[in-house]
């Protein structure tokens, strides 16, 4: 196998250009889960507001007994 000559300058590139590539490959992903966690969050505020927005029934605390 004959020696091939290495362009160091292009090498550096493209690892320049592979890292920016998963920088923002990484900041996508993210941003999907975080749209995705905000979604969630706000279906679950909507029905609980569709239901009247009562507390769920562990939290409501009986009257006082009258004496």
């Amino acid at each position: 196998m004959a020696p091939m000559a290495i362009d160091t300058p292009a090498v550096h590139e493209l690892a320049a250009i592979e890292t920016d590539t998963r920088f923002f490959m990484r900041l996508l992903i993210g941003a999907g889960i975080a749209a995705a966690a905000l979604v969630g969050g706000g279906v679950v505020w909507h029905e609980n507001e569709l239901a009247g927005g009562s507390p769920p029934a562990a939290q409501v605390e009986a009257p006082p007994a009258a004496n």
